[in-house]
This record gives C-alpha cells, sequence and structure tokens, in this order.
C-alpha cells in the first residue's frame, strides 16, 4: 500500500492543498468550530471562495460562490 499522501500543501497558501490525483484544489475554512471544505478546478477559484465565502450568507441565498455549483463539505 501506498502510503504517500494525495494532497500537497501549498506554502504561499495556507488552508489550500492540490490534489494530486485530480489535479484540482481542496480549500479549507473553520467557521464557528465547523471545518468547511470545498473543490474547485483553479487555485484562483479556491483563493476567492477562502477569502469571501460566509455560510450564514450562502445559506439564505444572498450570496453565490461561483458560477459553478461547488461541493461544500461541513465537519463538526
Amino acid at each position: 500500500m501506498n502510503n504517500k499522501s494525495r494532497y500537497v500543501s501549498l506554502p504561499n497558501h495556507p488552508g489550500i492543498r492540490k490534489d494530486k490525483t485530480s489535479n484540482t484544489y481542496q480549500a479549507s475554512k473553520s467557521i464557528s468550530g465547523k471545518r468547511l471544505y470545498a473543490n474547485f478546478k483553479t487555485l484562483a477559484e479556491a483563493i476567492y471562495w477562502k477569502n469571501t465565502f460566509n455560510p450564514d450568507v450562502a445559506i439564505s441565498g444572498l450570496q453565490v460562490t461561483s458560477k459553478n455549483k461547488f461541493n461544500v463539505y461541513i465537519y463538526t
């Protein structure tokens, strides 16, 4: 079994890592003790989401995270 990680941390972008198998980027953010993750095709989209995403506003429908529909996973 291969013990190498599937993800590579990006040193200049804390909270964002690259998935080596699918060449996508995973951004993570912690708000009110809940960890949120979202996957993006480009680094720019991941950076934008990490800097602007607010789950309270997004849930009420006032904020669109992107033109594409991204999956956001919440872990408590």
